[in-house]
């Protein structure tokens, strides 16, 4: 079902995607600039930033539901609510995966990293990613929306103005904390630790709060019924 909903989508996806691209690109551009530098201040704080906007603009995610035309009969399906989410959070997850790479490798390729440092932005990344894809997923599916525009994946864009906001207002607490020396370790050690207890809380929401994953619009099994 997630694969079909993809390729019904394609088009709008792969512009999507483009945009994003092209939208890290002149951030990237912006930021690695002196006065980007002298604003923020040290070693890796733009490229934690970028990365942390890689993983916010995920549309597969933010569109989950809306995008999906299946999701009024998901009431009969013999398949668990909870799995269904959780095969939308992968997808997006994985399909978002391929831009934080490709943005790592052109972190490492431009500037030189040590290994430590390089394992420790890959790490933060997919963490963050998976972290943004289920908060894509959860918002979308709790805020369902419609709309008579054809143009389905159009609806995500609350859902990830959303998921963006949160991820750069995460980075910038992370980012006061360490300058302010509130916790005494480096910005991406913190960023991975925070990033962790995010990935194991959202995974104890899974696991543990069943009634948050039943879809409760009883009116699409209505008009099915009907």
């Amino acid at each position: 079902m997630e694969w079909k909903r993809i390729c019904w989508n394609k088009q709008e996806f792969f512009c999507a995607g483009f945009k994003n691209i092209v939208t890290v690109i002149v951030l990237c551009r912006l930021l690695v600039q002196n006065p980007g530098q002298a604003a923020w201040g040290g070693d890796g704080v733009a490229e934690l930033f970028l990365l942390a906007v890689c993983c916010g603009m995920n549309l597969i995610s933010a569109a989950a539901y809306s995008s999906d035309p299946n999701r009024r009969c998901y009431a009969f399906l013999p398949v668990s609510p909870r799995r269904i989410f959780l095969w939308k959070t992968l997808s997006g997850f994985f399909w978002n995966e391929l831009l934080v790479i490709l943005f790592g490798l052109a972190i490492i390729l431009r500037k030189e990293i040590s290994v430590p440092h390089a394992c420790g932005l890959f790490l933060y990344g997919t963490l963050m990613n998976y972290a943004c894809s289920w908060f894509g997923v959860f918002l979308d599916f709790k805020m369902p929306r419609t709309s008579g525009s054809t143009k389905k994946l159009l609806h995500g864009n609350t859902s990830r103005v959303l998921v963006l906001a949160v991820s750069a207002a995460i980075i910038t607490g992370e980012y006061y904390l360490a300058r302010q020396k509130a916790i005494p370790v480096s910005l991406l050690c913190l960023s991975v630790v925070v990033s962790i207890g995010i990935f194991l809380l959202e995974i104890c929401i899974l696991i543990c709060c069943k009634g948050a994953f039943y879809d409760t619009d009883k009116s699409s099994v209505k008009e099915i019924r009907q």
